[in-house]
């Protein structure tokens, strides 16, 4: 299974590169920059972590954490209704965004 969907694989990128999809890329050329908190396992795991974090995919874990602590503490600062609404739609969305962006790192690291 593996060697028939490398060949899969390797076909699909001669194709793109016989109809010019695989120039002008950025960073063509060069070496893969050091991530530092990411080890990769290997080139394609590099790949798409460099690929994420140049279209800004994803954040930072621990930045994740801050944010949805910030949020927790705005929740049990509201004095409103209105307010603690808000504070808790924007704990949601930073909670489900972490689950996301878990998941998604999970997949890749399989």
């Amino acid at each position: 299974m593996a060697r028939g969907l490398d060949a899969l694989i390797e076909r699909q990128m001669m194709k793109a590169k016989s109809q010019g999809q695989l120039s002008d890329i950025a960073g063509e050329g060069k070496p893969l920059p050091r991530r530092y908190g990411v080890h990769p396992k290997d080139v394609s795991e590099a790949l798409q972590f460099r690929m994420k974090a140049d279209n800004q995919l994803h954040k930072d874990p621990q930045q994740l954490d801050e944010a949805i602590q910030m949020a927790r503490q705005a929740v049990m600062a509201a004095s409103d209704a209105a307010t603690k609404k808000l504070a808790q739609k924007k704990l949601a969305t930073l909670e489900l965004q972490k689950t996301i962006e878990a998941e998604a790192r999970a997949g890749l690291l399989r």
